[in-house]
């Protein structure tokens, strides 16, 4: 199994795009030799949804609150991100594809990580993300 975790505490927006690639680094080479390749852009877009929601909906733009990201890598790929907010209803999710969904400024990054991840749930009141990408089938070999 292989495992890490890492902290950020982005000051503004602009600095979202560096925590994401920077958490990217740390678990692509790894994804790639374990046979992730096909599924890496929804994994890469999951994981930039799940911390822009951590640093705007949870810790609501503050800079001193910190973001932990948690990964590990062992019969699948399961990735956290906790936030230092409130937390949420995560039991009332609002679908973003129904109404007024459709034209709402926010509201389809949970969705969109609801519908690429194998699975997702919620810990610490929402707080605590936790979603995992099943490792994909090889080609030539039993499932």
């Amino acid at each position: 199994m292989i495992s890490g975790e890492r902290a950020f505490r982005p000051d503004r927006f602009q600095d979202i795009d560096q925590v994401v690639e920077a958490c990217w680094r740390l678990v692509e080479p790894e994804l790639l030799r374990q046979g992730y390749g096909e599924v890496l852009p929804k994994i890469r877009m999951v994981l930039g949804e799940a911390i822009i929601n951590a640093w705007k909906h949870g810790n609501r733009r503050q800079p001193d609150l910190p973001i932990l990201f948690r990964w590990r890598l062992a019969n699948d790929f399961c990735f956290e991100v906790i936030d230092a907010g409130a937390g949420f209803n995560f039991r009332a999710l609002p679908d973003p594809t129904r109404d007024e969904g459709l034209i709402a400024e926010t509201g389809r990054g949970l969705f969109i990580i609801k519908s690429f991840a194998s699975s997702v749930g919620w810990q610490k009141r929402g707080r605590h993300l936790i979603v995992t990408f099943a490792r994909p089938h090889r080609s030539g070999h039993a499932p």
